[in-house]
């Protein structure tokens, strides 16, 4: 009895196996994208169709990754699975998902669950079919729609227009309305010096967008965008992603608002772009080939419509010359780096170009309307400059040149090399001039510098010249300074000495007696070579510092000459400067006191030396009879003081000389220390 059993029990799995082999099978082979996912969103089986509909190389790199990733909108999951546990039945739905690389890809997906015995979910199951194409086309199918209605209605709208302004409002209401856009408005080209964009007609839900920016047609970052750029070129501007269009400046402003893409179409009036039609869509890339093409017919419609209702065809003809006329001659004065001015017989300014406004460091309504000779000519020209300008009126000349200085509004005196013409109306009457000037103020600065350089470079070079002359004789005066105490005191020792050692050789009885005397002798000529040494340079300067050199050069001086010096100092003890500071310190005293010595004529004198902050204030005094520096120096006699004042001057110091005849004589010199 178990045989039977147990052979149906193995054809029974025997079945199973096979239809779980053939739906593996289909699974994997089938050109679909299927799927299998718990409720918490974990995918458990994924065929290869469904990896290449997601962009995946492989089935292996969809698990791990939650199935709400898959998602553009992950609350679209969320719903489904509502719908299916209220319903407890498949559902049928479109929905956008994303891909590997972030496309976006439309899906009709069959979601289904699978339940046990007991009525428990298990998981889900369902199949992906690409409908991308579809929905584009019927996207497609829709706008064209759109725009063909809407299209139709302007038509009509412009056959039955009374004024230009409640047309363009009604082409831009049958856009929002009828055509689905997001925005619509007309701005119309300004003939003012910004080129501003004025809008004159504006409907959609982003209508606030308009009044927060600031477009113009000029060639300018503001005018880069597509309302500027449609103007300017005369031709239909397309911006499909604002978010990559470098040129659109309001892309922060625009996402705000829920715009993503816009068409900007000129409309030509007489071949001139007056104005502009804008179109935004909240969607990138939204407007294709076919809709362009009825957007264009539309755009060319309400231009003709706007033609119609400008009833004076011969003045709009005018006014384009005079406009490109008066755009020609006003770019020409923009891009010349010259002062351009125009003034009535009044002397009043009607017209100035930017360059001379920024001169005269003012805006140019501020210059425009003012008297030209009694704001901005200093009155010590205006006699000089009303001659010329009454002289240009009277007809006298046809043309004056000249330079005159120009107040600015800071008070500032620039001056200006001006060529004026007369200017005359189409009766030949003289109705004011026009000059065009040249700012020379920088140039005859630059020359005022070359020339004071170049004086003081000569007189530098003469300074120079006398100075190596008389470094010269100070260098030969102490050649022979030390010659002769070479010769006379040194020599002569010296000469004694071998004398007295040859008497000591030749007698020896008497050797220690001359030994003595020569012994005697040489003490006296190392003295000598000793105090020669110190007036060179004094060692203790370099290995004690300044102070205690300075109080053996006062104490040595007042023995060798009598006089008396009284010596204050302040911040100097156990303080080390630099060795060229110190130096210059030490020769200034020593060079002041020698000339105390040499010229003054008194017994006392007053030494001060104060290290401050940032100086070393050095000060040497007397009370003799005095003299006139300039004369000295000019006349080449104070070589000693010449030389202190080249010395002062290379260490970026100040030397002062104040004396007088009669009066005494004080020597100050600041060397910066900081």
């Amino acid at each position: 009895m178990s045989e039977p059993g147990s052979t149906h029990g193995r054809r029974t799995a025997a079945v199973r196996r096979r239809r779980a082999t053939q739906y593996r099978t289909f699974f994997y082979h089938a050109p679909i994208g299927l799927y299998r996912t718990t409720r918490e969103g974990r995918l458990l089986m994924a065929n290869p169709a469904l990896a290449r509909l997601l962009g995946y190389a492989d089935v292996d790199e969809l698990f791990g990754l939650p199935v709400s990733s898959f998602y553009v909108a992950p609350a679209d999951r969320i719903a489904q699975i509502e719908i299916i546990e209220r319903t407890r039945a498949p559902l049928v739905s479109e929905i956008c998902l994303r891909r590997k690389d972030g496309t976006p890809i439309w899906v009709r997906d069959t979601f289904s669950p699978v339940y046990d015995a007991r009525g428990r979910l298990l998981y889900f199951e369902g199949s992906l079919e690409d409908v991308t194409e579809r929905r584009r086309a019927e996207e497609t199918a829709a706008r064209l729609n759109r725009a063909l209605r809407a299209v139709m209605q302007c038509s009509e709208a412009i056959v039955r227009a009374r004024d230009e302004a409640g047309l363009l409002d009604q082409v831009c209401g049958i856009l929002v309305d009828v055509g689905g856009y997001r925005l619509a408005w007309v701005g119309r080209a300004e003939q003012d010096e910004a080129h501003t964009i004025r809008p004159v007609a504006c409907r959609g839900l982003a209508r606030s967008y308009v009044d927060e920016i600031t477009v113009t047609w000029a060639d300018a970052p503001s005018g880069h965008g597509p309302m500027g750029s449609a103007i300017r070129t005369g031709r239909p501007f397309l911006s499909r992603d604002i978010t990559a269009d470098p040129a659109f400046i309001w892309v922060e402003r625009a996402l705000r608002h829920g715009l993503r893409s816009v068409l900007a179409l000129p409309l030509l009036v007489r071949g001139r772009a007056v104005a502009a039609l804008g179109i935004y869509a909240a969607e990138a890339d939204a407007f294709d080939a076919e809709e362009l093409r009825f957007l264009e017919t539309l755009a060319q419609d309400v231009s003709l419509g706007i033609a119609s209702l400008r009833s004076d065809a011969e003045r709009d003809e005018l006014l384009e010359a005079l406009f490109v006329s008066e755009r020609r001659l006003r770019e020409m004065l923009e891009s010349v780096q010259l002062a351009v001015i125009a003034l009535n017989c009044e002397g009043e300014v009607t017209f100035c170009n930017e360059y001379l406004a920024r001169v005269v460091g003012a805006r140019r309504p501020e210059v425009i309307g003012r008297n030209w000779l009694e704001r901005f000519v200093p009155a010590d020209q205006r006699s000089h400059f009303a001659a010329m300008f009454q002289g240009l009126l009277e007809v006298s000349s046809q043309s004056a040149h000249f330079e005159s200085d120009l107040l600015t509004m800071s008070g500032e005196r620039r001056t200006i090399s001006w060529s004026f013409t007369t200017t005359r109306d189409i009766n030949a009457r003289v109705i004011g001039v026009t000059g065009i000037g040249e700012d020379i103020t920088d140039r005859l600065r630059m020359a005022a510098v070359r020339d004071e350089l170049m004086t003081q470079v000569v007189a530098a070079h003469e300074r120079l010249q006398a100075l190596s002359r008389q470094l010269v004789r100070v260098q030969e005066e102490e050649r022979r300074n030390l010659a002769r105490e070479l010769h006379d005191e040194i020599g002569q020792s010296l000469t004694a000495l071998k004398i007295m050692l040859d008497m000591a050789l030749r007698a020896p009885a008497t050797a220690g007696l001359q030994l003595r005397q020569a012994q005697a002798l040489l003490n006296e000529l190392i003295g000598k070579v000793r105090q020669l040494s110190l007036d060179l340079r004094p060692g203790m300067l370099d290995d004690l510092g300044l102070l205690p050199a300075l109080l053996w050069l006062l104490d040595r001086y007042t023995q060798q000459t009598n006089i008396q010096v009284s010596f204050h100092h302040a911040q100097l003890e156990d303080r080390r400067f630099a060795p060229e500071i110190e130096t210059a310190a030490y020769r200034i005293v020593q060079e002041a006191l020698t000339n105390v010595a040499r010229h003054a004529r008194t017994d006392r004198a007053t030494v001060e030396v104060v290290a401050l902050n940032s100086t070393l204030s050095v000060q040497v005094r007397d009370d003799g009879c005095g003299f006139d520096p300039a004369a000295a120096l000019s006349a080449g006699y104070a070589a000693g003081l010449s030389g202190l004042r080249e010395r002062v001057a290379l260490l970026s110091g100040r030397l002062v000389i104040e004396s007088a005849p009669g009066q005494g004589t004080c020597v100050r010199a600041e060397l910066p220390i900081a």
